[in-house]
């Protein structure tokens, strides 16, 4: 499977399409912009891809075609990675001063519950 951003006729003011090939078979989606097409992830792909994909499902229950190109089509992503920078002591007990501060400290019950209960795993 194989997804491309780019205009079908180039030039500054022509739409930006997502070019979806699988197996051999390609659909396009029109999204406008390179940035709004560039910034598409998988959520929007799988919303793009599931009405051609009910269209092309309904087309073969018609018998117009043989089989739906996109019925075993499947999404990998990498998944980011991250790593937890925890508070420390000090940054603790700045937080829950700031806290009781804030909006009369309507905040700091939950701020200082949360703290306790990561206070184990030492990580908010």
């Amino acid at each position: 499977m194989g997804v491309l951003v780019r205009q079908k006729i180039k030039g500054k003011g022509n739409p930006w399409w997502v070019f979806i090939s699988h197996n051999g078979k390609r659909t396009s989606r029109k999204v406008g912009d390179k940035k709004y097409a560039e910034g598409l992830n998988l959520n929007t792909i799988k919303l793009i891809r599931a009405p051609i994909n009910g269209v092309l499902a309904y087309a073969v229950e018609l018998e117009l075609i043989e089989s739906n190109p996109l019925r075993d089509l499947v999404l990998k992503y990498k998944k980011k990675k991250f790593e937890i920078d925890p508070l420390t002591e000090s940054e603790s007990h700045l937080l829950l001063e700031h806290a009781k501060i804030f909006v009369d400290g309507t905040y700091y019950p939950s701020i200082l519950c949360a703290l306790r209960r990561q206070q184990h795993k030492n990580h908010l």
